[in-house]
């Protein structure tokens, strides 16, 4: 599309932000698909002084017509009920840039979803970074009753990249890291079943938080273009099947797809 949610955040300060709406969304897949599939991308095709853009999308502003200042949350939640509005989808899925960043801590805390899943993959970097996150909940000051368990019960990890050879010994360690932080940070301080001088299990551990859902590495991957077309369905249910099913259904509750096919 022409327009992207950067610019609808610039545009916004002047408050030409409705006027941008029209021409930031685009169908994808069409021809593939049963529904209807639209992307509103980061940036449009005008990406012209992109840096000077993002930079101006993380500060407090006083759009015109508005008697107080507005934080980049309360910015994001208007654009995405406007979106809703125009577009009437079923489910909005976003995609929140990686890292410690004020963007991506927009649509875990302020967006409130009803499910965030956080990629990872089982390195020191990866974990140190989520223990940074997670220590930070831990003196999260809530607005409002109940918003940090809500936030935590949303909450998912993703074991992505798993490599083609040793996956079950991987998702295993995957596992093992996941819980310990898990239980250093987020979960209930409970005393661990039976003997108290040897904790829990990973296995044995009620919380589904740290369960990962498997994303797995494959390299045909690494080259493909999402606007390509997509023949080869065996590889995306051999690398993605999981995922997608056991994402939806939490998603979606009772909503199941059957499978990937088609």
């Amino acid at each position: 599309p022409e327009m992207g949610v950067v610019d609808w955040l610039v545009e916004d300060i002047v408050g030409q932000g409705e006027a941008v709406l029209e021409r930031m969304a685009v169908d994808v897949f069409q021809d593939a698909l049963d529904g209807r599939l639209t992307v509103v991308p980061a940036v449009g095709l005008q990406a012209g002084h992109y840096p000077q853009k993002l930079a101006r999308c993380v500060v407090d502003v006083t759009p015109p017509g508005r008697q107080s200042p507005q934080d980049p949350a309360t910015r994001m939640a208007r654009l995405i009920h406007d979106l809703e509005r125009r577009l009437d989808p079923d489910v909005v899925l976003i995609d929140a840039r990686s890292g410690l960043h004020d963007l991506a801590a927009i649509a875990l805390n302020r967006l409130a979803p009803r499910l965030a899943l956080l990629f990872a993959v089982n390195s020191s970097q990866t974990w140190s970074a989520y223990r940074l996150l997670f220590e930070h909940w831990q003196r999260w000051e809530p607005r409002e009753p109940g918003e940090f368990a809500r936030l935590l019960d949303s909450i998912k990890m993703v074991a992505a990249m798993i490599p083609e050879t040793g996956a079950d010994a991987y998702l295993a360690r995957f596992r093992q890291s996941a819980w310990e932080l898990f239980s250093d940070t987020l979960y209930p301080e409970e005393p661990p079943p039976g003997n108290l001088e040897e904790p829990a299990a990973p296995s044995e551990d009620p919380g589904p938080h740290h369960e990962p859902l498997p994303v797995y590495w494959d390299r045909r991957w690494q080259e493909f273009s999402p606007g390509a077309a997509l023949d080869d369905w065996v590889h995306v249910e051999a690398d993605y099947g999981e995922f997608l099913r056991s994402a939806t259904e939490l998603l979606l509750g009772e909503l199941t797809p059957a499978g990937v096919e088609g």
